[in-house]
């Protein structure tokens, strides 16, 4: 055997190998005490680690599974590939609740979700604004629909206070 068909088997093994991917995120806050992502819904972009097709709509539910064709189980999102036709999951690892980034990890990445993966690769997470919200610092001012695509502006009645939301940053990251 050459050590290219040792590379191409290795290469294989690896597509139907379980992949747990970790989503970490990144902002600046100022006048903002935590952040809330709510974690029951996701939606990302990916790619066919078969043929490496990108997959551009990646959508999750927590309480939505779907049996795997070939009866090996259910997941969150079954995905076919276009090109090569190759039937691909993802899996929620962590929970449904919501999780908060709090004015002390401003700046630091934070992992928010886990996702088991079979034969796809997450590229980036598409934050939803329905699902993110924030208080300020006076815990009384609540701010919803935060559209983290863009900066975040506004001003803290109760604390007299601009509040702001900026840098965010992500890395989805392999732990396995």
């Amino acid at each position: 055997r050459s050590a290219g068909h040792l590379i191409l088997n290795q290469s294989r093994r690896r597509e139907r190998e379980a992949m747990i991917y970790g989503l970490e995120v990144s902002m600046e806050l100022e006048g903002i005490s935590r952040v809330h992502l709510d974690r029951s819904r996701w939606h990302f972009s990916g790619r066919c680690m078969n043929c490496s097709t990108a997959i551009s709509d990646i959508l999750m539910e927590f309480e939505e599974m779907i049996g795997v064709p070939g009866g090996r189980g259910e997941a969150h999102a079954v995905i076919k590939c276009k090109m090569c036709e190759r039937v691909n999951n993802v899996k929620i690892v962590s929970g449904c609740d919501t999780v908060h980034y709090s004015a002390e990890q401003s700046g630091n990445y934070t992992l928010i979700g886990s996702f088991e993966c079979r034969g796809i690769a997450l590229m980036e997470w598409i934050p939803d604004s329905s699902s993110i919200s924030a208080n300020g610092s006076a815990e009384s001012s609540f701010y919803q629909d935060i559209d983290l695509t863009d900066d975040f502006y506004d001003y803290d009645e109760a604390a007299q206070t601009p509040v702001q939301i900026t840098d965010f940053r992500q890395r989805i990251v392999e732990n396995k």
